[in-house]
């Protein structure tokens, strides 16, 4: 792929891990009516006009070294297919598997992961290896199985090894590989967007690259002994899972052909400013303190995107007292110096987005301004340590719940308004998790915060079926998690959708109750 920096730097898009912020990247995808035939050698002119992607980085972001390999990333489209093509540079070409669906990411491999409609349910993964096998599959939901026995019919694929494959007695380039997705199997879990796309529409996209560091010493096909993989991508979802659907970049399609667009027309509100917040809206925020909320006979559920394993279903409660606010950075550090146990310290705590500095001497201290902010890179082991050393217990799914939607089934933890940026930290409109008590217009009835947007929050307990609910995709029990991030987009926003996570990440906080009956 030639490289010209104009357009590079256009596309190159803010998606840079700083104090500013952070948000996915966005490629514009545009148009083409060439005929491209799948050979992976990318020599027809709608590539060349392509803009290539930037170069791909760890993912976890700026929290990890860069690659050593450079990988770049194209695409196009018309009515019948989108086309993706990749350059994956390497010394090395190597493969193994040539069986369809066999687990290519056992090899180097080249990875897709699409969600059109952007709800985080029934989203798309492709894989391929420098052997051109193809591993494909769709997911109702990242509780949900692997559909592995699904197929994207009619597509097409093509490697092309600039290089020797499988031979380590020389050095390669890399390799290319080239896709034609069928726009007709896109259309099959594309909710209600267009498939073709219209102009200015926006699936969510990201292009992770495994690569396995090569045992020299053997010469054999296979990864050095004792190392692990490592995990590079397009947009860095933060987290070491490629799952994480809500931390997907963005496709933009334009239905402009390739290389007759104005550089200028196409920067265009690809760049938008995050937002600031009024510091003078806080007021009296007291972090630790609680709110009463009365027990009685309650209904949870459904989950408007699984009501199949979340029906509505009445529970009865007892009364009582929840955390005002998620547990802050510097709660859970004063936690950390009370037990001494490094067991619930994370290294990414030391990250500006957290802000916990693990001293010399074994204590921790925060760094100065993040005090009063959410406590991110917590799993349910770390929440359930610190709500016990608080003299409380994390809520169960029915409390939290009860607690956002009190007793009038709002969507919303405020009530029935629609989702703002002014009542909620959502979808990156900051790029970052916000101070406790920032966003007085979206509190509860009860005067809780942040009960929809800012972190997602463990509950007790585990993922599982709800009363009358059927275990369609023979999901397994797990951790289960609440009220959205910073990151989450507006279909997954509602008080009753249920998420379910499985590490450490800058999107999971949680906060605490209290029983009435033993305070």
């Amino acid at each position: 792929m030639k490289n010209s920096l104009a357009v590079l730097c256009l596309f190159m898009l803010f998606a840079v891990n700083s104090e500013a912020g952070f948000r996915p990247k966005t490629y514009v995808c545009f148009r083409t009516d060439d005929e491209i035939v799948i050979d992976g050698k990318l020599d027809e002119g709608a590539w060349l006009r392509a803009p290539e992607s930037d170069l791909f980085v760890d993912i976890e972001g700026d929290r990890m070294p860069l690659p050593w390999f450079g990988t770049r990333v194209k695409l196009l489209w018309d009515d019948e297919y989108l086309y993706c093509a990749a350059y994956l540079e390497d010394t090395n070409v190597w493969g193994t598997l040539f069986e369809r669906d066999a687990r290519v990411y056992h090899d180097n491999d080249f990875e897709i992961f699409l969600d059109i409609d952007n709800d985080g349910r029934w989203y798309y993964e492709f894989e391929m290896n420098p052997l051109n096998t193809v591993y494909d599959l769709v997911r109702a939901s990242k509780q949900a199985r692997l559909e592995i026995e699904w197929d994207i019919e009619g597509i097409k694929t093509a490697v092309h090894v600039v290089g020797t494959l499988n031979n380590p007695a020389d050095v390669d380039r890399g390799w290319y590989c080239e896709i034609a997705w069928p726009m007709k199997s896109l259309k099959e879990f594309a909710g209600s967007m267009a498939v073709p796309p219209l102009e200015g529409d926006e699936w969510r996209i990201d292009f992770p690259r495994v690569e396995y560091i090569f045992d020299e010493e053997s010469k054999v096909l296979q990864r050095k002994p004792g190392t692990r993989a490592q995990n590079w991508a397009w947009s860095p979802p933060l987290v070491i899972n490629n799952h994480w659907i809500e931390a997907l970049g963005f496709l933009r399609f334009s239905t402009q052909l390739a290389g007759t667009q104005d550089d200028s027309a196409i920067a265009v509100g690809l760049e938008k400013p995050f937002l600031t917040l009024d510091p003078k809206k806080r007021k009296h925020v007291k972090a630790g303190s609680m709110a009463l909320i009365p027990g009685g006979e309650f209904t949870l559920g459904p989950d408007p995107l699984d009501p199949v394993t979340s029906p509505a279903h009445s529970v009865t409660l007892d009364d009582f007292y929840i955390d005002k606010y998620e547990v802050t950075v510097a709660e859970y550090t004063a936690f950390l110096n009370g037990v001494k146990k490094d067991e619930h310290y994370f290294k990414h705590m030391a990250h500006y987005d957290c802000g916990i500095v693990k001293n010399g001497d074994g204590s921790y201290s925060v760094t100065p301004g993040r005090e009063e902010y959410p406590i991110v890179y917590v799993n349910l082991a770390d929440a359930e340590a610190y709500a016990a050393w608080a003299g409380k217990r994390l809520p169960t799914e029915a409390e939290w719940e009860c607690a956002a939607r009190f007793d009038d089934g709002r969507p919303y933890a405020w009530g029935d308004d629609a989702l703002s940026p002014v009542r909620c930290n959502f979808n990156y409109h900051y790029g970052s998790t916000q101070k406790i008590g920032s966003f007085p217009e979206g509190k509860t009835t009860q005067g809780v915060f942040d009960m929809t947007g800012n972190v997602w929050e463990i509950c007790a307990g585990e993922f599982g079926l709800y009363p009358g609910g059927k275990n369609v995709y023979d999901f397994k029990p797990t951790t289960v998690y609440r009220g959205g991030s910073w990151a989450t987009p507006p279909k997954m926003l509602h008080t009753s959708v249920r998420e379910v996570r499985i590490q450490r990440t800058p999107f999971v906080g949680f906060r605490c109750v209290k029983d009435v009956k033993n305070n």
